[in-house]
């Protein structure tokens, strides 16, 4: 069985929360320090200083808790380049030539990436009967407010990613009639199904206590992995959340 030794990228707060979860889960963690690209420093040089970095750590994982940014892109390459096996903050935002070529690269090194969507990991969602909502009758309904801010990414696509992604996993016949996503609101994140108006399913997730991020890194590790999760379907995420915005920009222009 392989054993993993985890190198973060990020020291706020996501990246102190990883790292404690793997401490706990006695995993081998530890920060990596000076990944940050240089005033006046070309994207080039850049990569050549991580793919030279990570080359020289003993970790076979690197988790970047970090936004996305083509940045990140960069550090996502010269972990491939190194073999490592790579997990990263969503949502995946990485333009169709970039994720083609990010992908080609993964397929020859043998390497997938992972999104952190810890959510799938939610207890309710695997104990649904997938037959019984694999109708176009049923229609999802999606919450996910919370209080903090994130003035770098929309809520739409960075709430909203959690959201999709539950849909597509569990829930994927069914019709998407709504998705609620806000900051700096009261907390609030749940998933409806409804048969026109009756509610047939529901799961309020929003004081989750549930260790979905311990379940999320087990299921990283398994090797025979229940879930597909790969760039063509965060990419497939990222279509649909702009499909929805834009219906729904058009509908308020209506109006």
């Amino acid at each position: 069985m392989e054993t993993y030794k985890y190198a973060i990228i990020g020291h706020g707060n996501w990246g102190l929360k990883v790292r404690n979860c793997l401490l706990k889960m006695g995993r081998d963690v530890a920060f990596l320090k000076k990944t940050r690209i240089n005033v006046n420093e070309e994207i080039k040089n850049f990569q050549e200083r991580m793919e030279d970095k990570f080359s020289k750590t003993s970790a076979n994982v690197i988790w970047l808790c970090t936004p996305p940014s083509d940045i990140r892109d960069v550090l996502i390459i010269a972990a491939i380049k190194n073999n490592k096996k790579i997990i990263v903050e969503k949502p995946w935002v990485t333009n169709k030539i970039r994720s083609h070529h990010i992908t080609k690269l993964c397929k020859e090194n043998k390497i997938n990436i992972f999104l952190t969507l810890q959510y799938l990991f939610i207890k309710k969602f695997s104990q649904v009967n997938l037959n019984r909502f694999n109708k176009k009758k049923y229609y999802f309904e999606g919450t996910f407010n919370t209080k903090k801010e994130n003035p770098r990414i929309d809520a739409k696509l960075n709430l909203g990613f959690h959201l999709i992604s539950i849909h597509q996993n569990f829930f994927k016949n069914t019709k998407i009639r709504k998705i609620n996503t806000s900051y700096n609101s009261i907390n609030q994140r749940s998933i409806k199904i409804y048969s026109k108006n009756e509610l047939i399913f529901e799961c309020d997730f929003t004081k989750n206590k549930e260790p979905i991020l311990e379940r999320y890194i087990l299921h990283f590790e398994d090797e025979s992995k229940k879930l597909i999760l790969n760039i063509e379907f965060y990419s497939r995420i990222y279509k649909l959340i702009n499909q929805l915005h834009a219906k729904e920009s058009s509908m308020v222009k209506l109006l």
